[in-house]
């Protein structure tokens, strides 16, 4: 059980390390002086969040 218990807290690990890593990359699609932002980018970062959100909803 303890070894389960380790494989398990290290996969949780790595998930959350990924996670992390996709908000970083989502946030760089729109996180610029907002002089820079047209519409288009800002539909387009929805869109990926909204993207991401559903895969981890399917976990």
């Amino acid at each position: 059980m303890a070894e389960a218990d380790e494989v398990f807290a290290e996969l949780a690990g790595r998930v959350t390390e990924a996670l992390a890593e996709q908000r970083r990359v989502l946030r760089s699609g729109w996180e610029e002086p907002a002089a820079e932002l047209d519409t288009e980018r800002l539909r387009v970062a929805l869109q990926s969040y909204r993207e991401a959100s559903e895969r981890l909803l399917k976990l």
